[in-house]
């Protein structure tokens, strides 16, 4: 499978990727980068979607996901910002009780100037698992983790993707 490959980013820094490749830093960029989001399961990619896509992806109570921020340009990517919330809900028979948490943001960067040879890409990423720090005698009943990407070029052009989200059940 074509994706399949995308593993070795996931073993890699955040610049090594078999589909980001070498690239120069030219004088002038006026065009933001794309950012791609995608939820990684079982040696594969189980949703994957760009700008201005958006997923739902719905993980089994206990399973272990990554969620993956990335952006790709032709002049180069600075930066990646994964922004993260994570919120979940725990039930006893009909009483429930509700958490939410920010996260400080992931990023993910690379040294370069104009005419320095870079990488067209950088990612990023986070080990999902839907949990929540239910107390005694309360059980999860809803988990959800969303989160949105912006990516940023040499030249400060940015694009911010759409929220993406992982929902139990």
């Amino acid at each position: 499978m074509v994706l399949a490959p995308i593993f070795l980013c996931l073993t890699m820094g955040s610049t090594d990727c078999q589909y980001f490749s070498s690239t120069t830093v030219p004088p002038t960029d006026t065009s933001p980068p794309a950012t791609w989001d995608g939820v990684w399961t079982a040696g594969d990619y189980a949703k994957l979607s760009t700008n201005p896509g958006s997923f739902t992806y719905h993980i089994a109570l206990g399973a272990q996901v990554i969620a993956v921020s990335s952006g790709i340009d032709g002049g180069g990517v600075r930066k990646v910002t994964m922004a993260t919330d994570e919120s979940w809900t725990c039930c006893s028979g009909n009483i429930c009780s509700g958490t939410e948490s920010l996260s400080a943001p992931t990023i993910a960067t690379q040294n370069g100037s104009i005419g320095a040879t870079v990488s067209n890409g950088v990612w990023t990423g986070l080990s999902v698992q839907a949990h929540g720090p239910c107390n005694p005698g309360y059980t999860l009943s809803f988990y959800r983790f969303a989160w949105t990407t912006t990516a940023e070029d040499f030249h400060g052009n940015k694009a911010t993707g759409s929220t993406q989200q992982i929902v139990y059940p």
